[in-house]
C-alpha cells in the first residue's frame, strides 16, 4: 500500500492595511509556499484584492471549513526596525514563523505580483494615447491627505519634470480623493486608473518617481517588461520619517537624511506637519512634526530638486536607461497636450474588472442602461497585422485626418494582441483596452479595410439620442462588426469579456460560415435578451457601406470580403469628399 500523504494545513491570512502593506504580505505567501511546498493551502482576506489576481499560491477556502486556521497578520518587526537590519519584505514572513512555528526565509527582495500572459499582451494606457511604444516614468507628486508628513513640494516635483522635458515623459497618477496637485508637461492619469491598471502601468514603465508609498513597493514587485527582472529604476523622496534599511530596494535611489537631524532617531514615524482638526489621533502632538519648515517637514525641505534630478539622471549616465529619441519626445509631448484637456472634476477611478464568466452578461444587464449620450467624444480604434499593412497604410491615414478634425482620440495597433487567435479577435481586446483608458464615453471600432469617406460627419451623431450600449449595422449576411460603437460602461465590459470567453463558435446564427468574433456577437445578440435589448442595429449606410451599396455621402466604406489587390484598386479610385477643405482635395485618399 502507498504511503499516506498528510493533508495540507489550511490558512486564511487576514490584513486590513493599505495596498503597500498588502504587497508585502504577498511576499510572505510566496515564501511560505516555496519553503514548505505542498504543505499549505492558503487564502487571504484583505483589501486591494487586485494585488492577488493570478497568484498561484492561493486556494479558495471557507472560513467555516473544517481545519481552517485564521490568522490576523501583523508586521511586528516594525517595532524594532529603527535599530535592527530588517526590511519590510521580511515582516510578514517572520510573523508566520512565530505564529506557526516555521523557519521560512525570504526568497526574493520584493513583493509577489503576477500578471497573466493576456495582461502582458495588452498595450499600456500610454501606448493607447501615443499610438506607439513610448518609454515613460510614473510620478506621484502628492500623497494621502491624512499623512501629510510624507509629502514633498509639488513645485519641486514640477522642477524635476521641467528639467527632463523632451528627454523623459512623466505620467502622473494618484487617487482622486487624495492630494495630487496637477503637474504641467505630464500625461495626466490622476483618478484614471484602478489598482490593477496601475500594476499594468508599472509593468510597462521605465522608471518611477515617488515618495514612500505603495508605488515604491510596486516598482520592485512588478516585473519589468523589457527584462523580466525586478530592478526597475525608482527614485524615492523619503526624508527622515522611516529608516532606509526598512524601505529601500537594491535598484532604488532612496533619498533620505536619517541621522542628519536630531529629531529622526533612526526614523521619526510621525504623521503630520500640522494638525488637520479632523479628530484623528494623528493630530496628537506625539504624531506631529517637531521641526516644520512652512508646509514641509525639515527632512523633506532639505531635499532639493537638484538632488532628485541627479538621482534620476544617474540611471541614464550609468547606461541603465536611454532618453527618449526626438521623435518619441514629439509624440509623447503631443499626447500630454491632447489628453490633459479634460475637466479634472470629471476624473473618476476606472472600474474595469477581470471578469471571466459569461454569466456576467446577465449581472450587468440587471444594472440597467447607461446614461444617455448627448454630444460626446469618441475614441477611434483600429488594428492591422502584416497582411493588412498595405491597405491600413491608406485607411489609417484617412482615419487620422478624421480623428484630428473632430478632436477624437485615435488608437492604432500594428499587430495582433493575441497570437493564439485569428487577428480579428484582437478587436475585442483593442476596444476593451481603449475603454479601460477612460478617454471617452464611447469607443468606435473601425476595421483596417474600412475607410472614412465623409470627414465632416461626427460619429457622435449616430449615438446622440440612443439609449443602447452597442450600436452596429447589418448587411446581406446579417450583423457586421467591421464598424461599431460601444458605450464605455460596465455592461459593455461584460459583453466584451463574455465574447472573448466564449471564443469561436462552430455555427453562425444566420447559417453562414462562422466568422470569428462576429459570429459570437451574433449569437449573444440573437439568443440573449439582456444583450439584444441594449443593442441598436442601424441601416448599413449609416457607417458600414459595402462597395456595392456605397452612395456619395455615406460615412464609412467597408471593403470586406475582397483581396488586398482589389481593396487597393478600389481605394485608388475613390475621390475625396466634396466637403473636404481644398488643401486636402487631391483627388485620392491620403
Amino acid at each position: 500500500m502507498g504511503k499516506h500523504r498528510p493533508s495540507k494545513r489550511k490558512l486564511i491570512l487576514k490584513n486590513a492595511y493599505a495596498a503597500g502593506d498588502i504587497v508585502m504580505l504577498t511576499a510572505a505567501v510566496r515564501d511560505l509556499h516555496l519553503c514548505y511546498p505542498n504543505q499549505f493551502a492558503t487564502d487571504v482576506r484583505t483589501p486591494s484584492a487586485e494585488l492577488w489576481e493570478n497568484n498561484p499560491y492561493l486556494t479558495p477556502l471557507d472560513e467555516s471549513g473544517a481545519g481552517v486556521e485564521i490568522l490576523d497578520c501583523r508586521a511586528d518587526l516594525i517595532q524594532h526596525c529603527n535599530q535592527t537590519p530588517y526590511h519590510y519584505v521580511q515582516a510578514y514572513t517572520e510573523f508566520l514563523n512565530s505564529s506557526l512555528g516555521l523557519r521560512c526565509k525570504p526568497s526574493a527582495f520584493h513583493g509577489d505580483i503576477h500578471l497573466s500572459p493576456l495582461e502582458k499582451s495588452w498595450y499600456s494606457q500610454i501606448h493607447e494615447r501615443t499610438g506607439e511604444e513610448t518609454p515613460f516614468w510614473i510620478i506621484v507628486a502628492g500623497g494621502k491627505r491624512d499623512v501629510t508628513i510624507k509629502w514633498w513640494s509639488s513645485e519641486r516635483y514640477q522642477a524635476v519634470v521641467d528639467y527632463f522635458r523632451g528627454r523623459i515623459q512623466f505620467v502622473q497618477v494618484g487617487e482622486t480623493h487624495d492630494h495630487h496637485p496637477p503637474l504641467q508637461g505630464v500625461i495626466d492619469l490622476r483618478g484614471k486608473t484602478d489598482l490593477r491598471q496601475l500594476v499594468r502601468l508599472v509593468y510597462h514603465s521605465q522608471g518611477v518617481l515617488c515618495g514612500v508609498t505603495c508605488l515604491m513597493h510596486l516598482a520592485a514587485a512588478v516585473e519589468r517588461k523589457d527584462t523580466g527582472g525586478h530592478d526597475r529604476p525608482c527614485v524615492v523622496v523619503a526624508g527622515g520619517r522611516e529608516p532606509p534599511q526598512w524601505e529601500t530596494y537594491p535598484a532604488h535611489q532612496f533619498i533620505h537624511n536619517v541621522g542628519m537631524l536630531s529629531c529622526s532617531q533612526g526614523g521619526c514615524w510621525r504623521s503630520r506637519v500640522a494638525p488637520l482638526g479632523d479628530g484623528d489621533e494623528r493630530d496628537l502632538p506625539v504624531n506631529l512634526c517637531q521641526d516644520p519648515v512652512g508646509d514641509l517637514p525639515r527632512c523633506m525641505d532639505l531635499i532639493s530638486p537638484d538632488e532628485v534630478i541627479a538621482r534620476v539622471e544617474g540611471y541614464f549616465r550609468g547606461g541603465a536607461l536611454s532618453y527618449l529619441t526626438p521623435e518619441q519626445a514629439r509624440v509623447a509631448g503631443a499626447a500630454a497636450v491632447l489628453f490633459n484637456d479634460a475637466d479634472p472634476n470629471s476624473q473618476s477611478t476606472a472600474s474595469a474588472r477581470p471578469a471571466k464568466e459569461v454569466s456576467l452578461i446577465s449581472q450587468a444587464g440587471s444594472k440597467g442602461r447607461c446614461a444617455p449620450s448627448g454630444q460626446c467624444r469618441v475614441t477611434l480604434v483600429t488594428l492591422s497585422d502584416d497582411a493588412m499593412t498595405p491597405v491600413a497604410s491608406i485607411t489609417g491615414k484617412r482615419l487620422r485626418r478624421y480623428a484630428d478634425r473632430h478632436d477624437y482620440p485615435l488608437v492604432r495597433y500594428s499587430a495582433s494582441l493575441d497570437p493564439s487567435r485569428h487577428p480579428s479577435w484582437s478587436k475585442v481586446l483593442a476596444v476593451r483596452n481603449a475603454m479601460m483608458s477612460r478617454q471617452s464615453p464611447w469607443v468606435m471600432w473601425v476595421d483596417a479595410d474600412a475607410v472614412v469617406m465623409d470627414l465632416e460627419f461626427p460619429a457622435s451623431r449616430l449615438i446622440e439620442k440612443t439609449r443602447a450600449n452597442l450600436v452596429c449595422t447589418e448587411d446581406q449576411n446579417g450583423l457586421n462588426m467591421g464598424v461599431f460603437l460601444i458605450r464605455n460602461c460596465e455592461w459593455s465590459f461584460s459583453l466584451l469579456e463574455s465574447v472573448y470567453f466564449l471564443g469561436e463558435l462552430r455555427e453562425d446564427p444566420d447559417g453562414y460560415k462562422p466568422l470569428w468574433e462576429q459570429s459570437t456577437f451574433k449569437h449573444l445578440i440573437r439568443y440573449f435578451p439582456e444583450v439584444s435589448t441594449h443593442t441598436e442595429v442601424l441601416r448599413q449606410a449609416s457607417m458600414n457601406s459595402s462597395l456595392a451599396t456605397y452612395r456619395d455621402g455615406d460615412f464609412v466604406l467597408h471593403l470586406s470580403g475582397m483581396s488586398n489587390d482589389d481593396r487597393l484598386a478600389a481605394l485608388a479610385s475613390l475621390p475625396i469628399q466634396a466637403r473636404a477643405p481644398a488643401h486636402e482635395s487631391n483627388g485620392r485618399l491620403a
